[in-house]
């Protein structure tokens, strides 16, 4: 996995204050953003590749897709209301 110093040297310590600010120092330092092939914009590193964003500390080597993501999610919350209902029923 490819990491984007960068960013760590650069994300400002209050992000609605700075957003600009840090975003100006995005594009003076040769990132842009354009639209890409998914509803997000791409960010665009300095040597023309796609930054990844997501990636960056994702503990998997795949992005899940909208449906399996929806389906992981929904299984978990079952388990959550399991617990829910044990922890009443046992005043846990």
């Amino acid at each position: 996995m490819k990491e984007y110093p960068v960013f760590e040297e650069l994300i400002p310590d209050q992000p609605r204050q700075n957003l600009r600010e840090f975003i100006d120092t995005l594009r003076d330092g040769g990132y842009q953003v354009t639209d890409g092939h998914t509803p997000d914009p791409d960010l665009i590193d300095p040597m023309g590749r796609a930054v990844e964003t997501w990636r960056e500390n994702y503990p998997y080597s795949e992005r899940l897709s909208r449906e399996e993501y929806e389906l992981e999610k929904y299984y978990l919350q079952i388990e959550l209301l399991k617990l829910q209902y044990w922890a009443e029923d046992t005043g846990q």
